[in-house]
């Protein structure tokens, strides 16, 4: 069963399997989403799983190309709030900061959703 629990992600998780987390990362910087994460980290068994609902970035020639919703939605949060959207490889490396590393990556219909989800480094 699917059990919904309040709280402040920065402070603790309670013990779970499985943490999902819908645009979260855009509000916050890379210190505090590291933050974040490790309380992620804290709260998971080994094989335990967090599955994130946010916009990805293109990077490489797609940003070089881009005319991409994700890139417009990523300028308005900055001017709106000094927020920001990350590409897989930003993500990627706040994500290890934290112990986790990228499984898959998978397009939604929505400009401004990828599911992404990461698991536990392996020690």
């Amino acid at each position: 069963p699917v059990k919904l629990v309040g709280g402040d992600m920065f402070e603790s998780i309670p013990p779970c399997d499985v943490v999902f987390m819908k645009h979260v990362f855009c509000d916050w910087s890379d210190e505090d989403s590291v933050k974040i994460l490790q309380s992620c980290n804290l709260a998971l068994p080994p094989e335990g799983k967090v599955i994130l609902a946010d916009a990805l970035l293109p990077s490489g020639e797609d940003a070089y190309n881009a005319r991409s919703t994700q890139v417009f939605i990523d300028a308005l949060l900055l001017v709106v709030g000094g927020r920001m959207e990350r590409s897989e490889s930003q993500l990627s490396n706040v994500a290890a900061l934290a112990g986790f590393q990228i499984d898959s990556v998978e397009a939604t219909a929505s400009p401004s959703v990828n599911i992404t989800m990461l698991s536990k480094v392996k020690e």
